[in-house]
């Protein structure tokens, strides 16, 4: 049997929040991004490709500069619903 991933209400609505938008908070990543990042524990599946490329783009900061986005923080509506 083949395990499938059914997609969480949160990650859809992850996913269609960064339909139009690089970072959940603002024009650049912020300590937000940082904790939703973490709370994903893994990358979503590729049919949200929205929240993949965020989820992608948010590995590579962290890589390069886990300091610099948690020392930014805002504060923006929820996208939850």
């Amino acid at each position: 049997y083949e395990l499938v991933r059914l997609p969480s209400p949160t990650t859809v609505a992850l996913n269609e929040y960064l339909s139009s938008r690089s970072y959940l908070a603002g024009f650049s990543p912020s300590r937000v991004d940082q904790e939703v990042f973490e709370l994903l524990h893994r990358p979503p599946a590729p049919q949200h490709v929205h929240a993949l490329r965020w989820y992608r783009h948010i590995a590579a900061l962290q890589r390069e500069t886990p300091a610099q986005i948690a020392a930014v923080s805002r504060v923006q509506g929820s996208w939850t619903g």
